[in-house]
């Protein structure tokens, strides 16, 4: 019951604006909820307002991975970078980071960024690839850098994930 636990969320952040522990949920269900703008602002203060004692619940790498999802999610390509960067330093052996990393990276044109973090991403869960997106846009950032081969072998690889999702 995703709107019912929406409610009680921002009921609880009504009640207690100062509350981390009601401010980072709340903006974990925006996010899941396809509300990218809300869940950017309750987890921002989330992090402020997080008391210590509660990093086992509340992982702070967690959290702005979240973060990072929801300004990739508002086109928000360098705060994304910076929040998987800081998620990353947290918590150094999270694929998906790295690999949300790498597509934010990509949508800037860092190219080799992109790419390193796609490679330690893989190293850690070959079966995370499936961003069409991400190597479209390495294929691009490619192609741009005249790295022709590199962008045809990227495009060959969005078309085969592409086809493997039924698109």
């Amino acid at each position: 019951q995703p709107a019912e636990g929406l409610k009680h969320t921002s009921r609880a952040v009504q009640l207690d604006p100062k509350h981390g522990q009601a401010r980072c949920d709340l903006g974990v269900a925006l996010l899941n909820q396809g509300q990218p703008e809300g869940a950017i602002e309750h987890l921002q203060t989330a992090l402020e307002l997080l008391p210590p004692g509660t990093e086992a619940q509340y992982q702070p790498a967690v959290v702005r991975s979240c973060l990072g999802k929801a300004c990739l999610q508002r086109n928000r390509h360098a705060d994304a970078a910076a929040h998987f960067k800081e998620s990353l330093r947290l918590a150094p052996g999270n694929p998906e980071a790295h690999y949300l990393l790498a597509l934010a990276l990509a949508c800037q044109g860092i190219t080799e960024g992109a790419l390193a973090h796609y490679a330690q991403a893989l190293a850690l869960r070959p079966a995370i690839d499936t961003s069409v997106t991400l190597h479209e846009l390495l294929a691009e950032n490619q192609a741009r850098a005249g790295r022709f081969a590199d962008a045809v072998r990227s495009a060959e690889h969005a078309l085969q994930l592409a086809r493997a999702s039924g698109k």
